[in-house]
């Protein structure tokens, strides 16, 4: 039987979409077999009812395709996004993403920190225009901004910011668009 090659651990869901198959549903499952010698593939099966010629379900047919690789993909990407995650979190610079009319779409806690707030939801919540709100000179964001786009990329730009208790702190920045 096809059962005895579906590892372990997926045996009842290929079993109960079995179930479900003979009760006239149709169904996708993605589970894994095991191998002779102990290998493991991913498998997608899209299963649906065959009926006789009475209207009785009598077979299920069932298309199968190996997602193993697509699975490994996956696991990659996710491990990737992780560590991402973890050095974005964890990272001592401040780092963020804004839109190109000035309102934050991300920050991370060292750029709270460093701005006053107690978290990055606070900053975002609060900063509705970086250009008015942050920069201590509007027109030197404007300035940013322009070369920014000019140049794709803008390193060691200096400017003036204020704080959330409105003390004045001086930051560099390093940008960068992305289209």
């Amino acid at each position: 039987s096809v059962l005895g090659i579906v590892a372990p651990d997926h045996r009842k869901a290929f079993e109960a979409l079995a179930e479900r198959v003979f009760h006239g549903e149709t169904g996708m499952l993605q589970f894994e077999i095991v191998g002779l010698k102990g290998t493991r593939r991913w498998i997608e099966t899209h299963a649906t009812p065959l009926r006789d010629q009475k209207g009785t379900i009598s077979q299920i047919l069932g298309v199968t395709r190996d997602i193993t690789q697509r699975k490994v993909s996956e696991e990659a990407l996710k491990q990737a996004e992780e560590k991402y995650r973890s050095i974005f979190q964890n990272a001592v610079e401040g780092i963020y993403q804004s839109t190109r009319e000035g309102r934050y779409i991300s920050v991370n806690p060292a750029l709270a920190r460093i701005l006053g707030y107690d978290s990055p939801d606070e900053l975002m919540k609060a900063v509705g225009d970086i250009g008015k709100q942050t920069y201590a000179n509007p027109m030197r964001y404007v300035e940013f901004v322009r070369l920014r786009e000019e140049q794709g990329e803008r390193r060691d730009f200096e400017y003036e910011a204020y704080r959330r208790d409105g003390a004045k702190i001086w930051i560099s920045s390093n940008a960068r668009a992305v289209r």
